[in-house]
C-alpha cells in the first residue's frame, strides 16, 4: 500500500519537476534540432554541476 501511495505522489513531481530544455526520452525523435537540445543540455548541466564557478 505504501508503495501504491509513494508512486502517486512521486509521479506528479516528476512530471513537473523537470527543467524547461529537458527532452523527454518518449517525446525524442530524433531530429536535428532535439540532438542540439539534448547536447546543449547536457554541456550545461555538466558546466553548472561539475565544474564549479567560471565554468
Amino acid at each position: 500500500m505504501r508503495i501504491i501511495i509513494f508512486t502517486f505522489l512521486l509521479l506528479p513531481v516528476l512530471a513537473f519537476g523537470l527543467p524547461s530544455k529537458f527532452v523527454h526520452p518518449l517525446e525524442f525523435d530524433g531530429s536535428h534540432d532535439q540532438m542540439e537540445k539534448v547536447l546543449v543540455y547536457i554541456q550545461d548541466d555538466i558546466l553548472e554541476n561539475h565544474c564549479g564557478p567560471g565554468g
